[in-house]
């Protein structure tokens, strides 16, 4: 019995796991300075793990990629041409989701006080010293008479509601969605060969 099947490959098939396709994505073109493999012995030193241009987030995006997309076939029917569609994604979409990530990290970390903590307004005041300022300059003057400053400090329902806010954005399954064009939209096997064969009606 011939089974039915997609007529282009699927993620797995292309990259069987994250090594590989960290490997190819750091040896393309598109990695970002600081991630780009330049030699045949920086790919060699990803494959034993001990490359310095190596980043994790390539490692989790894959797995990212792996349980969103791992199941879907690919919309082009040529590998290399989906390969760089995908990583001309992460090459324009990649550093903010990264640092959108690590700034969300940040703000985890926060403590109750840094939370309740508000601005502070500092008001300087200085009397003229017979010199006339300039009316086109932006700098300050480098002498005060007096100053006043205002500390404000936030309630803790205040504090935490901004928290709350800053991080119900999912940064991740937004940058996601930016790879469903590498993806088919309508997943159905498509008709292959079939085997036909002659039957004696008598028989």
């Amino acid at each position: 019995m011939i089974m039915d099947k997609y007529n282009t490959m699927l993620l797995t098939e292309i990259w069987e796991d994250s090594e590989e396709f960290k490997t190819e994505y750091l040896a393309s073109g598109l990695a970002p300075d600081g991630q780009r493999l330049h030699t045949s012995d920086d790919v060699k030193a990803v494959e034993n793990g001990t490359n310095i241009y190596y980043n994790d987030y390539v490692e989790i995006l894959y797995g990212l990629l792996y349980a969103k997309f791992g199941g879907t076939p690919i919309a082009n029917l040529t590998v290399n041409q989906f390969k760089y569609k995908l990583f001309s994604i992460i090459y324009k979409y990649g550093p903010t989701w990264e640092k959108k990530i690590e700034l969300q990290e940040k703000l985890r970390e926060l403590s109750e006080d840094d939370l309740l903590q508000g601005s502070k307004a500092i008001h300087n005041h200085a009397f003229g010293d017979a010199t006339a300022p300039g009316t086109s300059t932006l700098e300050e003057t480098a002498y005060i008479n007096d100053q006043n400053t205002t500390n404000y400090k936030r309630s803790k329902i205040e504090g935490y509601s901004i928290l709350w806010e800053a991080l119900s954005t999912d940064v991740t399954e937004n940058f996601l969605r930016q790879f469903q064009v590498c993806f088919k939209r309508v997943v159905a096997p498509e008709f292959g060969p079939r085997i036909i064969s002659d039957i004696d009606e008598e028989d």
